[in-house]
C-alpha cells in the first residue's frame, strides 16, 4: 500500500493538494478491501518499521474517522499561481516577474552544470547501488549461516539428549556406590567395635603384668634380704671351719640354685618390658588407625552431600539451557523476517528516489528557461534529500529544513532514520545472542570438567577404602596369630 503512493507521489502530483488528497483517500479505501490478511500483513509491516500504532482493519471504520486520519498527512494549502508560460500548470508563487528572465548564455550554463550534477548523483547512486548490493549478499550470508547454525540445534539437542541420559546412568551409579559404601561403613563400625573389645583385653593383659611384676619385684627383694641373711650367715661360718664344712658346701649350692633363679627372673623382667612396650606401640597405632577411620568416615558423607549438590545444580542448570535455546530460536526466526522486510522496503525506497531524481532531470531539460528557476528549488530539495539517503555517515541524524522543502521529504528522511535505528538495535540483539551462546556452551564444557573431576574423585575415594579394607585384614591376620 505504502509502495504504491511512494511510485504516485511524482514532482508535478505534489504540486497539486488535490491529487495528493485522492491518493491518500485510495490508499484508505484499499485498507477496507475484504482481503483482510494482505491488509492486515501490510499493516503489520508497518508497525514493525516505523514504530507506529495501526489499527486494526479487519473491524468497520467511520468513513468520516477515516478521513480525519487521512487529512493528518496533508500539507497545508500554499498559495498558487498560474505560470506565465502555461496557465493550466500550477506552480508555487516564489515572487518572479516575467520580465526576469535570463539569457541562453545562462541558461545553457544552468543546463550544464545540474547535467553535471545530475551525472555525478548518477554515478554516486550506482556506487550505493553497489554497496547495497554487496550488502544484500553479505545480510544473506549470514542469514545462511545462522540458518546452518539453527540446522545445527537439533543434533546439539540430541546430543544434550544424550548427555542427560549419561547422567542419570551416573546418578544410578552413584547411588549404587553410596549403598556400596554404607554397608562398607557399618563393615568399619563392627571392626571398629572388634577392635575396641581386643584394646579392653589387652588392657586387661597390661595391668595383669603390671600386677606380676610387682609380685615379681617384692619377691626379688625377699631374695636380696635372704642373701644378706646368707653372706652373714657365711662369715659366722667361716669361724667353724672344720665343724661346718658340710654346711658351707651346702650353702654354696643353695647359692648357686640362687643365682640362678635371680638370672632367671631378669630375664622374665625384660621380656616382660620388652612385651610391654610392644603392646603400648600396638595400641598407638590402633588409635590412629581409629582416627583415620573416623575422618575418612566424616570425608566420605561430605563428599557424598556435595555429590547430591552437584547433581540437582546440573540438573537445573540443565533445565534453564534448554529454555534459553527455546527462547533463541524463536527471537532469532523472528529477527530474521524482520530484516527481510527492512532490505525489500529500504531498496524500494532507494529505487523510488532515484526515479524522482530522473524524473526531476527531465521535466528541467523539457521545460523552458522562464520555468527552470521555479522548478530548481524542488530540484535542489530532492538532490539534498537523495544526498542524505545515500551518504555514509554515520553522525548524521538526517533531519532537512522543514520550512524550504515539502512536507514528504520530512516522512522520508524520518523513515530513514527510523531504519537506522531498528537495524542497529537489530545488530546489538544478535550481539548479545552470540555472546549469551557464547556463555551457554563455555557453561556446558565446565559442566562437562565438573563431572569428570567428581568420576575422578569417586574412583580415588573407591581405591582408598579397598587400601583401608586391606589394610585392616592384614592386621586383623596379624593380631590373630600373635
Amino acid at each position: 500500500m505504502w509502495h504504491s503512493i511512494g511510485l504516485q507521489l511524482t514532482t508535478t502530483q505534489l504540486t497539486q493538494p488535490h491529487i495528493l488528497e485522492r491518493v491518500l483517500t485510495r490508499a484508505t479505501s484499499d485498507d477496507q478491501t475484504p482481503n483482510a490478511d494482505d491488509s492486515h500483513a501490510n499493516e503489520m509491516d508497518v508497525t514493525a518499521i516505523l514504530g507506529l500504532e495501526v489499527r486494526n482493519t479487519k473491524t468497520a471504520r467511520d468513513p468520516e474517522e477515516q478521513r480525519q486520519d487521512t487529512n493528518r498527512f496533508l500539507l497545508k494549502e500554499p498559495k498558487w499561481t498560474e505560470s506565465a508560460v502555461n496557465p493550466q500548470c500550477m506552480v508555487n508563487d516564489i515572487e518572479l516577474s516575467s520580465s526576469s528572465t535570463l539569457s541562453q548564455h545562462d541558461l545553457a550554463d544552468k543546463l550544464k552544470e545540474s547535467r553535471e550534477q545530475n551525472a555525478k548523483l548518477r554515478c554516486k547512486m550506482k556506487e550505493q547501488e553497489d554497496t547495497i548490493r554487496n550488502l544484500r549478499q553479505s545480510h544473506k550470508e549470514t542469514i545462511r549461516w545462522f540458518v546452518q547454525r539453527l540446522a545445527n540445534i537439533p543434533h546439539k539437542r540430541q546430543k544434550q539428549a544424550k548427555r542427560i541420559a549419561d547422567l542419570k546412568s551416573q546418578k544410578e551409579r552413584l547411588v549404587r556406590d553410596l549403598e556400596k559404601q554404607t554397608k562398607k561403613t557399618v563393615d568399619l563400625a563392627c571392626l571398629r567395635g572388634m577392635r575396641l573389645r581386643d584394646l579392653k583385653r589387652n588392657e586387661e593383659m597390661i595391668a595383669d603384668l603390671q600386677w606380676q611384676k610387682v609380685t615379681l619385684v617384692g619377691d626379688l627383694e625377699k631374695q636380696k634380704k635372704i642373701v644378706a641373711d646368707l653372706y652373714w650367715q657365711k662369715e659366722m661360718l667361716f669361724h667353724d671351719l672344720g665343724e661346718q664344712g658340710k654346711i658351707i658346701a651346702h650353702f654354696q649350692w643353695q647359692k648357686e640354685m640362687l643365682v640362678r633363679d635371680l638370672e632367671r627372673q631378669a630375664k622374665t623382667i625384660t621380656n616382660l618390658h620388652y612385651q610391654q612396650g610392644m603392646l603400648v606401640r600396638h595400641l598407638g597405632e590402633q588409635g590412629e588407625i581409629l582416627a583415620n577411620l573416623q575422618y575418612q568416615k566424616g570425608k566420605l558423607a561430605r563428599d557424598l552431600g556435595e555429590q547430591k549438590k552437584k547433581t540437582a545444580d546440573l540438573e537445573s542448570q540443565k533445565g534453564r539451557l534448554v529454555r534459553d535455546l527455546e527462547k533463541q530460536t524463536s527471537i532469532a526466526s523472528a529477527l530474521e523476517t524482520r530484516d527481510m522486510k527492512l532490505e525489500k522496503f529500504i531498496y524500494h525506497i532507494a529505487s523510488m528516489m532515484y526515479s524522482e531524481l530522473e524524473y526531476q532531470e527531465e521535466l528541467i531539460s523539457e521545460t523552458k528557461s522562464a520555468d527552470v528557476e521555479s522548478l530548481e528549488l524542488i530540484r535542489d530539495t530532492l538532490k539534498d534529500l537523495v544526498e542524505t539517503t545515500i551518504s555514509n555517515d554515520e553522525h548524521s541524524d538526517m533531519m532537512l529544513n522543514i520550512g524550504d522543502e515539502p512536507q514528504f521529504e520530512q516522512i522520508y528522511t524520518d523513515i530513514l532514520s527510523r531504519f537506522r535505528c531498528i537495524l542497529a538495535g537489530q545488530a546489538r540483539k544478535l550481539d548479545r545472542q552470540k555472546g549469551i551462546i557464547e556463555e551457554q556452551t563455555s557453561t556446558i564444557f565446565e559442566h562437562e570438567a565438573q563431572k569428570r573431576k567428581i568420576a575422578s574423585d569417586l574412583a580415588e575415594q573407591t581405591g582408598k577404602l579397598a587400601l583401608t579394607l586391606e589394610f585392616f585384614g592384614e592386621d586383623s591376620a596379624e593380631y590373630a596369630c600373635l
